[in-house]
């Protein structure tokens, strides 16, 4: 039995049009008629005996309402929803009947006529897919001994476009935006980037991926990755280590203690003797110290960071002090039933991991934010996040916002404003990473005002907070479809990694060097793991001195190997060598 007339099961809708669509689509879809192939000579494409009407255009956050007439009083209706229109397959289930939408087919979905012969699928969108997507749906009715009368209609595209701005009246425009400027072009090249090794840092065994990966290493060239085995409400903490040779000290380790119901998106930094893994359980943020070779240090168990506040807690992020006394961390809190959800918390640590401060307050907006980003800042370190950009902004509207603290954990002036502001539309997860001289660059994503792809950006500052250059566009291949930028910086060299659209729900990472100084790159973008891999997102960064003048440079990420397999977690290593 379908579903109601007018309504379809709940998360069906988020198959469509959204970067919740299949991470892996497959050729041969689930579909409730046999998808086998008939000879040519039986093809079938007859006239359209259905009429599927509805927008071409559906907008974010909105809701789309396909209608379907021609059936008969109370026949169930077939949707498919697929990636495009064109020449699709001609199933035997469908007596033939070739369908007009190319594969791979996301789903189907089902609805019964009403007395008119008219049903109807009600599809919400969710505002966080990306602007500009695109598919295909194709109405049919399955009728006669093995489907030989099936009816369809003809296809019908859509697109999902972004809902209206409304910039509002002059006294709401944001006087702190940056002045719209061409970067200037890079110089010739200096540096060479090459690729060292591929590590697999982690074996995953369907149907449990590995997601959320954070590499961190040390000056010595030990290195330690740390991310998230399986889904809710199956999920939990794990942490590989490695040492200088890329040789595994421990893989896959499961920190038990953390198995709850939805742990996650763990940070791991190396505090000068030993790792540092802060992690969330979707109600706390924890913390664990580890020797080198995963030894657990702390032998009363993980310390709770977030003891004074209720309900969500997580996304946490460490940040050593530069002057090596303690270290920070930082993440969200919010409710799961009541707005807002904007708020980030901090809490400050000695080096023996005895607390410093209770946690306190930075930042609170009405914006449903984006995590939270810290890293070593002079002698302190810095926090930057996302929130409500004005007070004329609306829904999820944010502004990219940097505060600087000293040692002691006191504030360094008033928090800075890192993006473009209407230049370049809503921004949000940003990445920070700062030097012990005070020169600090920032990463983040934004979407342009039509909202039509993503991009990532790239803003450098000097020690006393003031903008190096231009605000950068990070490009490789398609600089509409850049997303998830995140930035290590060493000396006076920086290192950003993110990923791009491919098409399909399919990504791939790329790297890019450049000079802290000047912002201006060194070396052009770099596909890590180039031809290996079917699916690459998630990135994260990290960079070492090796003392000859280069630099080892390592990036992880969600890796793929084939549209079945289950996501695991991969190391690649670079050398970024100077030329001239």
């Amino acid at each position: 039995m379908g579903p109601v007339p007018g309504t379809i099961p709940p998360m069906l809708p988020l198959l469509l049009l959204t970067a919740c669509a299949p991470t892996t689509p497959s050729p041969v879809p689930a579909v409730p008629w046999d998808l086998a192939p008939v000879p040519p000579d039986r093809e079938r494409r007859p006239a359209p005996v259905l009429t599927l009407s509805g927008p071409s255009e559906v907008i974010l956050g909105d809701t789309a309402d396909l209608v379907v007439t021609g059936a008969a009083a109370d026949e169930r209706v077939y949707l498919v929803v697929a990636s495009g229109v064109g020449g699709g397959p001609c199933p035997a289930g469908l007596g033939g009947l070739c369908l007009e939408v190319t594969l791979p087919v996301y789903t189907v979905l089902d609805a019964f006529s009403d007395g008119s012969g008219t049903a109807t699928f009600t599809i919400p969108l969710p505002a966080f897919a990306p602007a500009g997507t695109t598919a295909a749906v194709q109405a049919l009715i399955v009728r006669g001994m093995s489907g030989v009368d099936t009816v369809a209609s003809t296809p019908h595209a859509l697109v999902a476009i972004a809902p209206p701005i409304d910039t509002g009246p002059v006294a709401c425009v944001d006087d702190t935006a940056i002045p719209p400027g061409p970067p200037e072009p890079d110089p010739a090249s200096t540096w060479t980037l090459t690729q060292l090794d591929v590590i697999d840092a982690s074996e995953a065994i369907l149907p449990y991926d590995h997601h959320h990966a954070t590499i961190a290493v040390a000056p010595d060239g030990h290195f330690a990755v740390g991310y998230d085995e399986g889904d809710v409400p199956l999920a939990r903490v794990k942490i590989s280590l490695f040492d200088p040779t890329g040789t595994p000290l421990v893989t896959d380790l499961i920190l038990d203690f953390l198995y709850a119901y939805a742990p996650g998106r763990p940070d791991v930094a190396w505090s000068g003797d030993s790792w540092l893994l802060s992690y969330s359980n979707a109600t706390e943020v924890y913390l664990v110290e580890l020797d080198v070779d995963g030894t657990l240090l702390d032998t009363i168990g993980p310390i709770n960071v977030s003891v004074g506040t209720a309900e969500f807690q997580g996304m946490p992020d460490i940040a050593l002090d530069g002057d090596g006394s303690g270290f920070s961390i930082v993440y969200m809190f919010g409710s799961d039933t009541d707005e807002p959800k904007g708020s980030y918390y901090q809490r400050r640590y000695d080096g023996t991991l005895t607390p410093l401060s209770d946690e306190s307050l930075f930042s609170e907006s009405p914006l449903d934010a984006s995590p939270p980003d810290a890293d070593t800042l002079g002698d302190g370190y810095a926090i930057t996040w996302t929130e409500r950009r004005t007070a004329c902004d609306e829904g999820y509207l944010g502004a990219i916002k940097v505060q600087r603290f000293d040692g002691g954990g006191s504030p360094l002036g008033e928090p800075v404003r890192v993006d473009r502001g209407d230049l370049d539309g809503p921004a949000s997860r940003p990445s920070i990473s700062g030097t012990t001289t005070g020169r600090f660059a920032v990463a983040w994503r934004a979407q342009g005002m039509d909202r039509k792809g993503v991009g990532a950006r790239l803003q450098v500052f000097d020690p006393a907070g003031h903008r190096v250059g231009e605000t950068r566009t990070l490009e490789a291949e398609d600089a509409t479809t850049a997303n998830r930028p995140t930035v290590a910086t060493l000396d006076d060299i920086m290192v950003v990694a993110w990923e791009e659209f491919l098409g399909f729900d399919l990504n791939d990472v790329f790297v890019q060097a450049f000079d802290l100084t000047t912002g201006e790159a060194v070396v052009d973008p770099v596909r890590v793991n180039f031809g290996r891999s079917f699916d690459q997102d998630r990135p994260d960064v990290d960079l070492r001195a090796l003392g000859d003048g280069s630099y080892e440079v390592l990036v992880s990420y969600e890796d793929q190997d084939d549209a079945f397999g289950p996501r695991q977690v991969r190391i690649e290593r670079f050398v970024l060598t100077p030329t001239g």
